[in-house]
């Protein structure tokens, strides 16, 4: 019996990758050198994740990339590729085949062979439009390798069309040929006439797409994404054909045939597995996007950013009541939605815990699902009523829901708040977190010192404080009502985040009214309960702050002890001279190192 010789254990595989995990980048890139073994065994870990730069950034720096021969070497060790070029593809084909997750920044044949190669294996793939490198790929040549991958979570979509075409080619039709047959359902037509191939063939493609998406966790369409339906969705007149398919038009024609909204187009099946949906400014028809979200119901997180004018229109009756029932964040900012259609959601998100409405409609109508107010709801003009969907009981429940649960708030840029609402819903929220709005009232907030005028447990705040008394013309009660605001804010004892001023637009007309003035005679001293705040922030803010105001800052929160991390704004708008600068940029320097300043220039 011979003695196998020992060996080090530095020296064995399992060892070794326990270890590699835990090292720097340039800890392998030395380990490679060490040794055959380690050369190995390291070598996987070095090429897992790779990143490739552009041609034109390669020909410019030839550093930027590994040759063609190690690309071809090493490609079965990548798992995650990030690639903005198809010349630099072809170098990975056809020993790149393990791939988990795939960022393509042009789409052409060589992406589609690494979606083929990488079918049992891939969990992420981001796909983007490149008008200048993409190759010539047709919708159905990328569908049909998205539906192939059986772990596909993540799906994202950039400047994508996905849509029927009238005339399909020879190619693409002999190539669904097959499976139309197979899979074909009775729909009255006949088997094999000529005159049904090229409807079968494209409502496939369709069809693919969505079986493609069926198992995913994760769906994001951006900017020009579009899934057009087949036409039998709709049925319209040929004299109406070339009217845009929007809601409008389903009030105005009303010879256009709608299907039930509780049946399931049949080219749409149910994504039970989906948890997050991003929607960016999709192209993509405003009834076929609703029908989307109606066969998500397990939606936890949807993002959704309407373009054009097209407004929702309640005859519909879709069931968004139990489509939304357990969604907990909500993105709708930047959307063109009228403010009936964002309180028609809202009334059927009870459980968020999440909701981003910034630079939206928003009005009455939306301000009395957000408060519970029924009083906001009547006042609005043109409201035509309650949702039939909904019952008293129900709508009453939805309300107390989103009051109870409503964690983080965004609503900055709503020219349609006034500012008396934005302070009644710092009142109605007890359980807020995070609170984002603008333009309020310096009045409104000296008039509720008598209570609480915001909910205690804020930990981030963003407002805009307008209309404040300018202290050198009403020297008295200008001085008083700045005391009295910034009093109010240093009963917020929790918060970690202050933006006070950011310059931001409102309808478009830059905010120049005069602001607090963060002096020590004006009341900066109130704020010295703020024991926890990291981050404070005067953005564009008009103040006037000096060597005292600073010196305070570091005292009480700048200090070795202190909380505060990170400081935004003009150090001294009002300055004179550059020295004053100078003066202030010392004092970060000195007596608060830690703190990390980003000085703004108005």
């Amino acid at each position: 019996m011979t003695n196998t010789p020992k060996q080090h254990p530095l020296l064995l595989p399992e060892i070794l990758r326990l270890i590699m995990p835990l090292l720097a980048r340039r800890d392998i890139l030395s380990g490679v050198l060490v040794c055959s073994t380690w050369n190995r065994t390291f070598n996987a870990l070095l090429w897992k994740t790779v990143s490739l730069a552009q041609r034109w950034q390669i020909e410019k720096d030839p550093s930027l990339s590994p040759s063609a021969e190690l690309l071809h070497r090493n490609a079965l060790h990548i798992r995650q590729l990030s690639c903005r070029d198809l010349y630099i593809a072809n170098q990975l084909i056809p020993g790149c085949c393990w791939l988990e997750k795939l960022d393509a920044g042009c789409v052409g044949p060589q992406i589609v062979t690494l979606l083929k190669q990488s079918s049992k294996s891939l969990k992420w793939v981001s796909l983007k439009r490149d008008s200048f490198n993409d190759g010539v790929v047709s919708a159905d040549e990328m569908v049909e390798p998205l539906a192939s991958c059986e772990k596909l979570e993540t799906l994202m979509l950039q400047d994508f069309t996905i849509q029927q075409h009238e005339t399909p080619t020879s190619a693409a039709a002999s190539a669904f040929s097959s499976s139309n047959n197979s899979t074909s359902h009775g729909d009255g037509g006949g088997n094999g006439g000529s005159e049904n191939t090229t409807p079968t063939v494209v409502q496939n493609v369709i069809q693919r797409f969505y079986q493609a998406i069926k198992n995913l966790h994760h769906l994001e369409l951006h900017n020009q994404s579009v899934m057009e339906p087949p036409t039998p969705i709709l049925t319209i007149p040929m004299e109406q054909s070339f009217t845009p398919l929007t809601f409008d038009n389903f009030i105005t024609h009303s010879s256009l045939s709608l299907p039930s909204p509780y049946a399931s187009p049949h080219f749409v099946p149910s994504l039970p597995n989906l948890r997050t949906l991003r929607l960016f400014r999709s192209r993509m028809n405003l009834l076929d996007q609703v029908r989307l979200l109606h066969h998500c119901p397990n939606l936890i997180t949807l993002t959704w950013h309407v373009r054009g004018t097209t407004h929702l229109i309640e005859d519909l009756s879709l069931d968004l009541h139990v489509m939304f029932l357990n969604l907990r964040a909500l993105d709708m900012s930047w959307s063109s939605l009228l403010d009936a259609d964002i309180a028609s959601v809202l009334r059927r998100t009870p459980q968020l815990s999440k909701l981003n409405l910034q630079r939206t409609n928003v009005g009455l109508l939306s301000l009395a699902v957000i408060t519970g107010q029924a009083g906001l709801e009547g006042a609005a003009q043109g409201f035509v009523g309650d949702d039939n969907n909904l019952e008293g009981g129900e709508g009453q429940a939805s309300l107390l829901g989103m009051r109870e649960h409503l964690l983080e708030l965004d609503i900055r840029n709503c020219s349609q708040i006034p500012s008396q609402q934005i302070l009644n819903i710092l009142k109605t929220f007890k359980r807020l977190k995070d609170f984002k709005s603008s333009l309020i009232e310096a009045r409104d907030i000296v008039d509720s010192a008598h209570e609480d005028w915001a909910c205690l447990d804020l930990e981030r705040l963003h407002i805009n404080i307008i209309e404040v008394p300018m202290l050198r013309t009403s020297l008295s009660s200008g001085e008083e009502e700045q005391r009295q605001i910034l009093k109010q804010l240093g009963r917020l004892t929790k918060l970690e985040t202050l933006v006070l001023f950011e310059g931001v637009l409102s309808s478009g007309v830059r905010v120049t009214t005069q602001s607090l003035d963060l002096s020590l005679a004006s009341g900066l001293d109130e704020l010295r309960t703020l024991g926890k705040l990291r981050v404070f922030n005067v953005g564009k803010l008009m103040h006037s702050m000096g060597q005292a105001e600073y010196e305070w800052i570091a005292k009480h929160w700048g200090g070795p002890n202190g909380s505060l991390r990170e400081m935004t704004g003009h150090l001294c708008p009002k300055a004179v001279f550059v020295s004053d600068i100078a003066l202030m940029t010392k004092i970060f320097e000195t007596q608060m190192p830690h703190v990390v300043l980003h000085e703004v220039r108005i």
